[in-house]
């Protein structure tokens, strides 16, 4: 049976499964929220590196450590990295900066907002900032 998540007897978390089988213990956990939302835009977790992390406060568990997270879907490959608690995103998408993701984040919540809409945009804002077209068109006959 796969769980989303797995408690010792003190209801600590020791397992983040919400996703992938490589966020397998506390160390990982830093990782959890962003894999699963990439997991619900059709991205894979394909690498994950971590190491300890280096700035605090230590609160939850996912505070202890951080890393590179490499993700693989419809855009091709995204990366993206904790290090001092800043949150920064390497894709091929053209339009970061449009989404305020050329440059490290220091709120995971807006970061993770962010990329979110970023993958859910479907191309650069017309001129105007009027509505994206849609992708493609029907023509009558």
């Amino acid at each position: 049976m796969i769980v989303a998540g797995e408690y010792d007897r003190a209801m600590r978390h020791v397992r983040d499964l919400r996703a992938s089988f490589l966020l397998d213990g506390p160390e990982t956990f830093w990782a959890g929220e962003e894999a699963s939302l990439l997991d619900a835009r059709g991205y894979r977790l394909a690498s994950l590196e971590t190491d300890p992390a280096s700035v605090g406060p230590f609160e939850y568990a996912g505070d202890f450590n951080e890393g590179r997270a490499t993700f693989v879907g419809a855009k091709g490959e995204i990366v993206l990295e904790k290090k001092d608690r800043r949150w920064m995103i390497r894709a091929a998408a053209q339009d970061l900066a449009r989404h305020g993701l050329d440059s490290p984040q220091g709120d995971e919540r807006t970061f993770l907002d962010a990329v979110s809409g970023c993958l859910l945009s479907s191309g650069p804002a017309p001129p105007g900032g009027a509505a994206a077209p849609p992708p493609f068109t029907v023509q009558g006959s």
